[in-house]
This record gives structure tokens, sequence and C-alpha cells, in this order.
């Protein structure tokens, strides 16, 4: 279920991001799809504690210690099944290769090298309906 004011809390987290460039465990695709399911789910989120890193080696120790092998396993753990990506809809969750971003209309945006990536959305491989 999605929080009344979703739409504008979602541009205020995509605003904070859109220059941010990428950091481990900091500005990196965890970090943004927490955020984002933070302003659109009326589920409190607050109670998945990523532990901290700041390399891609402790980003996969992170992984593993959710039994998991990328990014978009571990929104199918806490999201359920994902859908095909032709139904993500504004503020759903996506998946770019290894990568989660999120749904902003026909496309999707991921954190990069010099803040959020925008990309077709057709380049999604997945989406998870929040």
């Amino acid at each position: 279920m999605r929080r009344p004011d979703w739409p504008q809390r979602l541009d205020t987290v995509l605003a904070a991001w859109r220059t941010q460039p990428f950091a481990w465990g900091r500005y990196d695709c965890a970090q943004f799809a927490l955020a984002v399911l933070e302003a659109v789910s009326m589920r409190d989120w607050g109670q998945l504690e990523l532990p901290c890193y700041t390399t891609a080696r402790g980003a996969s120790r992170v992984l593993k210690r959710f039994d998991v092998p990328h990014m978009p396993a571990l929104a199918t753990v806490l999201l359920g099944a994902p859908h095909l990506p032709a139904y993500a809809a504004r503020g759903d969750l996506v998946s770019e290769g290894a990568a989660l971003g999120v749904c902003v209309g026909a496309r999707l945006l991921h954190p990069g090298p010099q803040g959020l990536v925008a990309l077709p959305l057709s380049a999604a491989t997945a989406c998870w309906k929040i």
C-alpha cells in the first residue's frame, strides 16, 4: 500500500539523489531502493537495517547475510515475486542487470558515477510493485 503523499515524497528523494555520485553503502542502489521504499510504501522499512559497508566486497557480504546473490534477489525476498517490466508504474522498484532503480514513467533511474542515471524502461529486467 502506498502513502497518500507518495508522489511528493518520491520527488523529494529523486531531488536529493539526482547529483549524488555513487558511493558504496551511502549512495548505491541498495540505499536508493530503501529510500524509495520509505518514500512510497506505507510499510515501516526502518526495521530493515543494512550493516555498514564501503566497498563492493562489503556489499557482497551484506547480500550473503540475506542469503541472496544480488540486489534483485533481495528485492524479491522483501517484496515478493517480481513482475514483468511492462507492468512497472511510477514509484515501483525495477532492476537493470544486478542494480535496482525506480520507475519514473517511461524511464528508470538508478545511482551512477555522477548521480542518477536515466535509462529507458525497456532496459529493466523486472519490477516489484509497491
